[in-house]
């Protein structure tokens, strides 16, 4: 790795993240995920961009946090990369409706998932999109104020959402 390479040293930042849910510490990987976001620089090539960062802070803080939940998630959307790479645009919709669901926006909340089913199908063929989204759209619509899935609902730096060991997470 050379000095400077603030892409390497986000992405490491993001497996940090990762780690820190997979050992169910939600504030950690929030952290470690706002880092990511924070050190990737925009139109890095190859690995997750740094909106996927903010969303994956997003859905860690949910669990704890839903104003910071709410602010990274509005990150994600805002970035430059939503609009050109269709994982990051997914992520960062998913972020936005677990986001909005945690802080209490039902309604709010189904409508955003409702839009990323509708536009993953065009968008993203990956079909733990898909599960990710309907095990949210599932709680929004119980009434449970629990933060959607579990754990596992953090998109992983290979483009998924990866499986905290829960039993539970999509894989």
């Amino acid at each position: 790795m050379l000095a400077g390479d603030d892409a390497t040293l986000g992405r490491i930042a993001h497996v940090k993240g990762l780690v820190a849910l997979a050992r169910q510490d939600p504030a950690a990987a929030a952290g470690h995920f706002r880092e990511a976001a924070g050190t990737i620089p925009a139109d890095a090539p190859g690995g997750p961009p740094a909106a996927v960062g903010h969303a994956a802070a997003a859905v860690a803080a949910a669990r704890f946090d839903p104003r910071a939940a709410l602010r990274s998630a509005h990150r994600a959307a805002a970035r430059r990369e939503t609009r050109n790479d269709a994982w990051a645009t997914c992520v960062a919709r998913y972020a936005l409706a677990l986001a909005d669901h945690t802080a209490g926006r039902g309604a709010r909340a189904r409508r955003r998932v409702l839009r990323l089913l509708e536009s993953a199908d065009g968008l993203l063929p990956d079909a733990r999109v898909h599960v990710a989204a309907r095990r949210l759209l599932d709680t929004v619509e119980s009434g449970d104020r629990a933060p959607g899935p579990p754990c596992g609902s953090v998109p992983g730096a290979g483009g998924a959402f990866g499986p905290c060991g829960c039993g539970r997470c999509p894989v």
